[in-house]
C-alpha cells in the first residue's frame, strides 16, 4: 500500500508520520548539499504544505533527532543545523 493518497488534486501523506519523517529527512538531505543556504531554504518550505507550518510539526524534530547521525559528514553538522535553523525561521515568517 501507498503511503501518500489524492486529496484535492494533492498529493498527501496517509499519515502525518509520514510527512514529519520526510519533512526530517529533506533538512539532512540539504545539508549534504553545496547549495546557498536560501535554496536549501526553498526547496524544504517549498516542501511543508501550505496550511503547514514547522512549528506545527513537533514530532519532525523527534524525527530530525533520529536521522541525526545521518548527516552525511561530521562538518557537515554545522549547514544541518544552520539549515534547520533558517527553515524555522522562515515558516515562523510565513505563519499566518
Amino acid at each position: 500500500s501507498c503511503p501518500m493518497q489524492i486529496s484535492n488534486g494533492a498529493y498527501r501523506f496517509m499519515h502525518k508520520s509520514f510527512y514529519e519523517y520526510f519533512l526530517a529527512r529533506l533538512v539532512i538531505k540539504a545539508a549534504g548539499t553545496d547549495l546557498p543556504l536560501e535554496t536549501r531554504v526553498m526547496r524544504i518550505t517549498k516542501a511543508l504544505e501550505s496550511e503547514r507550518r514547522w512549528q506545527s510539526e513537533p514530532e519532525a524534530l523527534y524525527f530530525l533527532s533520529e536521522v541525526w547521525g545521518q548527516v552525511p559528514t561530521p562538518a557537515e553538522v554545522p549547514r544541518a543545523r544552520e539549515t534547520l535553523h533558517a527553515v524555522i525561521e522562515a515558516s515562523i515568517g510565513n505563519a499566518g
